[in-house]
């Protein structure tokens, strides 16, 4: 068998799709606005297919023109713009044109009925208008003939020295749900959760930034 397919939007900077990578997935296809992002992910990984362009165009002129074959998707991920629904912002939601873009992601998803679907966000998002916005997004999802299921997850108790708190969407095609008997697992938390004293100390000394004291 062979690699997992993938379909990334907002892919940023390639952050998500080199974990992806990492984990067995081939990059069929990355959706970034940004000229600097997509730069970078040209730079980085000059064999990935990067469509530079507005996500709000691309959902509604289709995304399977971008892509090289007619194979299946396996998954498709991206972390849709979470500032609207970030504690350290004015948590406008779905007021603020940011907080729209799930419903792009949705039409794609839509479009290309990829096995799996695979989403991330600010855990704010869980409460935000009392978790109304939220259940919102799911019945969008759900709509679109998938099974959602998530979970707040902190980086720390996976091997980031870092306490970052973030949803994770899974949304799982409901013809095939119907198909398996088991449900979806989230992964359970290492049993130690690593310090900036452990990430840092095979760092040589060599490669640390010095400053020179007056």
């Amino acid at each position: 068998m062979g690699k997992y397919s993938v379909v990334e939007l907002f892919a940023g900077a390639g952050g998500l799709a080199l974990g992806l990578e990492q984990a067995g997935f081939e990059t069929k296809a990355l959706l970034e606005i940004d000229k600097w992002a997509c730069k970078t992910l040209r730079k980085n990984r000059p064999h990935w297919n990067i469509i530079q362009d507005d996500i709000t165009k691309i959902s509604k002129e289709g995304i399977k023109k971008y892509l090289k074959d007619n194979q299946e998707i396996d998954l498709l991920s991206g972390g849709y713009p979470c500032q609207s629904f970030s504690y350290a912002g004015n948590r406008l939601g779905i007021d603020d044109t940011r907080g729209t873009l799930f419903y792009d992601y949705a039409l794609i998803l839509d479009e290309l009925k990829p096995k799996m679907s695979f989403a991330e966000n600010v855990r704010g998002l869980v409460t935000h208008d009392k978790g109304k916005t939220f259940q919102t997004m799911i019945k969008v999802f759900e709509d679109v003939d998938y099974e959602v299921v998530y979970k707040v997850l902190n980086a720390l108790d996976y091997g980031v020295a870092q306490k970052r708190q973030r949803v994770v969407i899974i949304g799982i095609r409901k013809d095939i749900k119907d198909k398996i008997k088991d449900e979806f697992e989230f992964p359970k938390p290492y049993k130690k959760q690593l310090t900036l004293k452990d990430i840092l100390k095979d760092v040589p000394p060599s490669a640390c930034a010095t400053y020179n004291k007056k």
